[in-house]
């Protein structure tokens, strides 16, 4: 308001100078003209007549000087600074900023790094070392390891299970009476989870026959044990204290309801692993043993493994063979094995291998030649690699005697095991020369635990 009225007043002095500037040039023209002889009565009276003429000079000036000096300051200005800073300013300077900052800032750092930025290198290496070391790790000893190791050893690779031998092999130092053997290592049955009642133990032993049940060497033989070859040992040596050589069919099935199933997970090819019975010849199996002795027979050796030739486990009622276990094998078009209603179990069962007359088929046998599948040009390529031996009788061809398994592995395995010469006796004379391959005895836990 005083700037207004300041501004007023100068403009109304500015009118006044400009009057008398004016009255003062009509003056000095009046006074051109009396000089040229016309009166002039004008200049004494005009001179002072002349303040009270602000008024009409006034308004014409300070209207106009008002209006254009007024309204483009007091006017303009406050309307451009006012209207054109405070408006301008706070809409576009605080939603760029105080906006944009919060929403870009807050959300670039805790989102946009770890998900953006972090995409490449942030994200990437919290999401792969969290996911790969915090996440992995439990999840690999919980997912991979337990459920992979209850899935392995209760299932057992014949299950699918997906565990490594490593895994499933027990370490060398466990406690003998544990491990089933002697020497406190297993080469069959290596699970010791899957299998904890029935072993089969690796070694050698000089005092012959399968029916000796008093250990002769303090139980110190075995492949790893303090008196590997066997010296003065017999087959109870092989077995640790609560175990014994197991009795024959019905005792291994106690001990195992897959029978000899499992034996060869994560085991060394070839190999056969004994019980204590034996036949009247023709592959037909003996009642078990007991611990005071066998039965009264000792026709040929019987046990597990994958060395040797297959026992008759059980027949179709079409009269061919199978297995009480599984379904039935090779039976005629629309019998029915899948409930095992059909397959008769033999003496034999569940013991799937026979040593033959005097152990031929567990041993290099003479004349039996042995080539890959892939030899003969009508073989399917997957079969390419199976091996068949001939002639097809006499432990050859339909047994897996050495021949077999050292074409099959490329090996030059020797004969370790003896069994005389008798060829109804072999159960009564058998001896194992070498500790470290082809098996040993199967080893049954005393007492069967109640569950």
């Amino acid at each position: 308001m005083t700037a207004h009225i300041t501004k007023s007043s100068f403009g109304v002095r500015t009118a006044f100078v400009l009057t008398l500037l004016a009255s003062l040039a009509l003056t000095i023209a009046c006074s051109n003209k009396g000089s040229d002889g016309e009166p002039s009565d004008s200049a004494p009276v005009d001179v002072p007549a002349e303040p009270d003429t602000p008024e009409p000079e006034d308004s014409a000036e300070p209207a106009d000087v008002p209006a254009v000096d007024d309204s483009a300051e007091p006017t303009d200005v406050p309307a451009i600074d006012d209207s054109a800073e405070p408006a301008d300013v706070p809409v576009v300077d605080d939603s760029a900023q105080p906006v944009d900052v919060p929403v870009v800032d807050d959300s670039a750092e805790p989102t946009d790094v770890p998900a953006t930025d972090d995409s490449a290198e942030p994200a990437d290496v919290p999401v792969v070392d969290d996911s790969a070391q915090p996440t992995d790790t439990p999840a690999t000893p919980d997912v991979v390891a337990p459920p992979d190791v209850a899935a392995t050893d209760t299932a057992g690779p014949d299950a699918g299970a997906e565990k490594t031998c490593d895994e499933i092999i027990p370490p060398p130092n466990m406690p003998a009476g544990q491990s089933g053997c002697s020497d406190s290592t297993r080469e069959g049955f290596v699970s010791l989870n899957k299998f904890p009642k029935i072993a089969a133990c690796g070694g050698a032993w000089d005092v012959g026959g399968i029916h000796n049940i008093t250990p002769a060497c303090n139980r110190e033989a075995g492949n790893d044990g303090i008196n590997p070859p066997g010296a003065g040992c017999n087959v109870s040596d092989l077995c640790a204290e609560g175990w014994h050589v197991c009795y024959g069919k019905v005792d291994v099935l106690e001990r195992n309801p897959l029978g000899c199933g499992g034996i060869m997970e994560c085991a060394q090819s070839p190999a056969f692993f004994l019980a204590r019975t034996s036949s009247v010849g023709a592959f037909d199996c003996s009642q078990d043993s007991t611990k005071f002795g066998g039965p009264g027979t000792s026709n040929d050796l019987f046990g597990c493994g994958d060395l040797g030739c297959p026992t008759t486990l059980g027949k179709c009622s079409g009269g061919k063979n199978c297995d009480p276990l599984n379904a039935c094998k090779d039976c005629l078009p629309g019998m029915s094995c899948l409930d095992q209603s059909d397959c008769t179990p033999k003496s034999c069962f569940p013991l799937t291998l026979g040593s033959h007359d005097l152990c031929k088929s567990i041993k290099v046998k003479p004349g039996c030649n042995c080539s890959f599948l892939e030899d003969d040009p009508n073989t399917p390529e997957d079969e390419s690699l199976n091996v068949t031996c001939t002639p097809n009788s006499g432990g050859c061809g339909w047994c897996k005697t050495l021949n077999y398994w050292n074409k099959k592995l490329g090996l030059s395995l020797q004969n370790n095991w003896n069994c005389g010469s008798n060829t109804t006796q072999e159960a009564n004379n058998v001896i194992k020369t070498d500790p470290s391959t082809q098996g040993g005895v199967l080893c049954c836990m005393d007492v069967v635990p109640t569950p």
